[in-house]
Parts: C-alpha cells; structure tokens; sequence
C-alpha cells in the first residue's frame, strides 16, 4: 500500500509539472507579423484562357472569413480612414487575434484573404493595419 501512495505523488507531480509548462510556453504574447498584414492574393495570370487559382478558391484557408461577424465591426470602425484610430485598430484586433496563428501561416491564404477582404470593405490601402501594430513585429495580442 505504501508504494500506491508514492506512485500517486510521483503521478501528481508529473501532472503539474506538465501543466505548469503548458502555461508558461502560453505565457509569451501572440504576434500577428507584418508579413501577415501586409499579405495579398495571387495576380491574376494575362492568360486570357486561364482562371485566378487563388486563395479563394485553393480553400486552402481553414477559416470563412466573410460569414464572421467581427468583419462589420471591423469596416464600421475603419470605414475611409486614412490613418486607423484606435477604434479601427481595436475592431481589427478583435477580429484578427482568435485567429492568430492561422493568419500568421501566410502560406495558408488565410491573411491574404483576410488582409484583401478587409481593404476592400473599409477602402484602404494594402498595409494599412500594419499602423495598428504596437511592436516591430506586429500586433500583439
């Protein structure tokens, strides 16, 4: 019996040493990068028999960025600004921060689309969040 007590403490301590590392490695700030914000779709090809195969269309980008409702939030706030406020900045990290690591792949398509949808809804140019960041990095969230 002794040795199921100590099997238990030992089976304790791993357990919370597992968990207290799980919560310092999310301790570190995520970053959406400037390679993010400043993504942008495939150019079409000047074949005039060929369609764009673009990011849209690969669906290689897990997230449907039209249906989410933040999107309105975000053009509400940022709507012919030619310097965001902080209001369009707030929205635009509200929208952006849950799906950090998914725009953060630029390989995805995921900040392409988003960073193409959005400059389109709120008329502005390519880039224009990137004066939203609060680092050298990016946005942080």
């Amino acid at each position: 019996m002794g040795s199921t007590g100590a099997t238990a403490v030992l089976l304790s301590c791993v357990v919370l040493s597992i968990v207290a590392a799980g919560s310092a490695a999310s301790d570190k700030p995520l970053i959406i990068s400037n390679a993010a914000l400043l993504a942008s779709p495939p150019e079409a090809s000047p074949s005039p028999g060929r369609k764009l195969g673009g990011f849209m269309e690969a669906g290689l980008c897990p997230v449907q960025l039209g249906h989410l409702k933040q999107m309105g939030k975000v053009q509400g706030s940022c709507l012919g600004q030619a310097i965001p406020q902080r209001r369009c900045c707030t929205a635009f990290k509200g929208f952006v921060c849950p799906y950090g690591a998914t725009m953060n792949d630029v390989d995805n398509g995921c900040a392409a689309e988003m960073m193409a949808t959005i400059q389109e809804l709120c008329k502005v140019p390519k880039g224009y969040f990137v004066m939203c960041g609060d680092s050298a990095e990016g946005i942080t969230c």
